[in-house]
């Protein structure tokens, strides 16, 4: 599949966009402080506490791996990233040696099902056109195991009904208590619902 969006994001603009946004784990963590008041550290720490530290965890659309270093930090050793653009993907393969990267779109993931633990975005599928979101996560959740989470996306149980303890899950920057709450029970399956406005 080849979108308007990922002739963009693969051409300079993406390229730009790449250079623009290296962080370290300590900028991303200053970044998130000043945007949401809480180090994305501390969000990782305070979310993925009960996820086993050698869960294969995917990133779809991982850039140069600014989010996947946050998660080595914190002790995450099986980490994948499927990326649309060359230069951050080289980029990413060079800052984290030991995580596996990938050229791929979320439209086509090249693992097989139920192959990840965690499957996370991180302002990715806001730039994915509403009739190719379907598409995407069908994919994202092929491939998950346990639990898919993405930013501005709504999640609920693969049988239709919502996360425990809320109507809607709301998943804001890849990250929602309600997630690792259901991360708690009997392995589950999740779907995306609805995309927040």
């Amino acid at each position: 599949m080849n979108t308007g969006q990922l002739q963009h994001w693969r051409g300079e603009f993406g390229r730009a966009y790449t250079d623009r946004n290296s962080l370290t784990p300590t900028a991303l963590d200053a970044l998130y402080r000043k945007n949401f008041g809480v180090a994305r550290s501390e969000l990782n720490r305070r979310f993925l506490a009960d996820i086993p530290r050698e869960s294969r965890i995917l990133e779809v659309g991982c850039n140069e791996g600014n989010q996947l270093s946050a998660l080595r930090e914190i002790g995450f050793a099986q980490l994948y990233g499927i990326e649309v653009q060359e230069y951050a993907l080289r980029r990413a393969c060079n800052r984290l040696k030991t995580a596996q990267f990938v050229l791929a779109t979320a439209f086509e993931i090249p693992f097989p099902d139920g192959f990840f633990d965690v499957i996370f975005t991180s302002g990715v599928l806001i730039h994915i056109a509403p009739p190719d979101l379907p598409k995407a996560l069908h994919e994202i959740h092929r491939c998950a195991g346990r639990i898919h989470m993405g930013t501005r996306v709504l999640f609920a149980a693969a049988d239709g009904s919502h996360l425990p303890g809320s109507s809607v899950a709301a998943v804001e920057s890849g990250l929602c208590q309600s997630l690792s709450q259901s991360l708690r029970r009997p392995r589950s399956r999740l779907r995306g619902a609805d995309t927040l406005p």
